[in-house]
């Protein structure tokens, strides 16, 4: 965990109190519903999306994509959160993961 609290901001601050609270076993536990079987080609279907396009647009190895279709992998940890995000919206988690990237110009 960062030392210097003076950089971090408001959301930083909260995530960190909350993990404190969590520690000490001081939080009120909610029963949260994870599908730990997600349809990824549903959610890149739905969205019209070829497989490199989905790949692509949300930062993720095409070959990933493929395996998870196929059911020879399942996807897991911050892939999993990634997706259950796009399947909740779709556009948000696209803007959110590009809203760093600025446009270039072409002239």
């Amino acid at each position: 965990m960062t030392k210097d609290k003076t950089k971090m901001n408001k959301a930083g601050k909260q995530i960190l109190k909350a993990m404190k609270e969590v520690l000490k076993g001081d939080c009120i536990a909610y029963k949260v519903k994870v599908d730990p079987k997600i349809d990824i080609k549903t959610i890149r279907e739905s969205l019209g999306m070829e497989r490199d396009e989905f790949a692509h647009a949300f930062n993720l190895s095409k070959f990933s994509v493929r395996n998870w279709e196929l059911r020879k992998r399942a996807p897991s940890g911050a892939a999993l959160t990634l997706l259950q995000i796009i399947q909740s919206d779709p556009l948000a988690a696209y803007m959110k993961l590009h809203s760093h990237t600025q446009p270039t110009k072409h002239n």
